[in-house]
């Protein structure tokens, strides 16, 4: 996931593979955010810049993760959405 995170140009506010509590996440105050209701008071959250993206797109081995990328970029970039559809 964190090599995801870095090609489609964001950074992990969390310690990659390590299992973190909706606190620790909160308090890494994340620009953008995987939907979690405890997380109510996180700057992502606040903003509307939280995103769903499909589990097959970010741990399927091959074409998948590509698409999966490009939905990262789409989260960390929202302007740029329409350049990645072109």
């Amino acid at each position: 996931m964190r090599e995801l995170v870095e090609i489609a140009g964001g950074k992990m506010v969390i310690t990659p593979g390590a299992r973190v509590t909706d606190v620790e996440i909160a308090r890494a105050k994340p620009e953008a955010a995987l939907r979690n209701p405890a997380w109510k008071d996180v700057p992502a959250v606040k903003a509307g810049r939280v995103v769903v993206i499909r589990d097959e797109l970010l741990n399927t081995p091959g074409p998948p993760l590509a698409q999966g990328v490009q939905a990262l970029f789409r989260a960390i970039h929202p302007p740029a959405q329409s350049s990645m559809r072109d």
